[in-house]
């Protein structure tokens, strides 16, 4: 992959893509994700994020009369964090929550895991606010 490409990714993902960090409830414990999504009506930039990258296209139908069909690329995880690493000079309004999802400790949060449990609360509360979302909960 070239700086090309590199920068070309990166424009793309600040001006259109989300990075998110969000809990979801599992049997008893509380877990968190990592996401990194971007939303566009035209397919193709969104194929040339596959092919750079990896990670899922889907699409939506259209919401309401005059709606086009919405093409959605994600990648979540341990797939997400090395795609925002060798995006992350290149970002500028998302360098940030990239940051942040890059120290994101991956996993299921176990008793044998304390301190990872509590640095995924830390960066979920880090990304809300980053993202500009009320006091987390």
């Amino acid at each position: 992959m070239n700086e090309t490409d590199l920068a070309w990714a990166a424009g793309f993902i600040d001006g259109e893509g989300s990075i998110t960090i969000t809990p979801r409830q599992k049997k008893q414990a509380l877990c968190f994700g990592l996401a990194l999504t971007v939303g566009n009506t035209v397919k193709e930039p969104l194929d040339r994020l596959v092919s750079l990258f990896g990670g899922h296209l889907y699409s939506q139908p259209p919401h309401g009369l005059g709606r086009r069909e919405m093409w959605i690329w994600r990648v979540t995880g341990r797939d997400a964090q090395p795609v925002l690493k060798a995006l992350h000079g290149h970002l500028s309004v998302k360098q940030r929550q990239a940051t942040i999802a890059t120290v994101f400790p991956i996993g299921n949060r176990s008793k044998r895991a304390p301190l990872a449990a509590i640095l995924q609360e830390e960066c979920y509360k880090a990304m809300r606010n980053a993202n500009g979302v009320g006091a987390a909960v």
